[in-house]
C-alpha cells in the first residue's frame, strides 16, 4: 500500500487520498457519479460506491459539527450587526 493512511472506525484502515477525495467533492455539492467522472478524466482508478459511502460516513460527522458551528457563527454575527445598527434599521422602517 502507498501513500498516508489513518485509522477509522472499528480499527479499519483509510486512505488519506480516499478521504480528500469524497471530502471534495462533499465540499463541492456533488456525489459518487461525478467523483468517479473526474478520475475517469484523470486516467485513475474509480472508486466503488460502498467505498464512497464508507469514506462519507467517516467523514458525516465531522462535516457536520462544522456546517452547524458555521451556522451558529453566521447567527451569531447577524445577531450583533442587527443590535449594532438597530436605531438605523428602525429608521429605514
Amino acid at each position: 500500500m502507498t501513500g498516508k493512511v489513518h485509522e477509522g472506525d472499528k480499527k479499519s484502515i483509510l486512505s488519506d487520498v480516499n478521504s480528500k477525495a469524497v471530502l471534495g467533492s462533499l465540499h463541492a455539492g456533488v456525489g459518487y457519479t461525478a467523483l468517479n467522472k473526474i478520475l475517469a478524466c484523470l486516467n485513475t482508478l474509480l472508486m466503488s460506491d460502498t467505498l464512497f459511502k464508507r469514506y462519507e460516513r467517516e467523514l458525516g460527522p465531522a462535516t457536520e459539527k462544522a456546517a452547524k458551528e458555521s451556522c451558529q457563527r453566521a447567527a451569531e454575527e447577524e445577531r450583533q450587526l442587527i443590535i449594532d445598527k438597530i436605531d438605523e434599521l428602525c429608521d429605514e422602517l
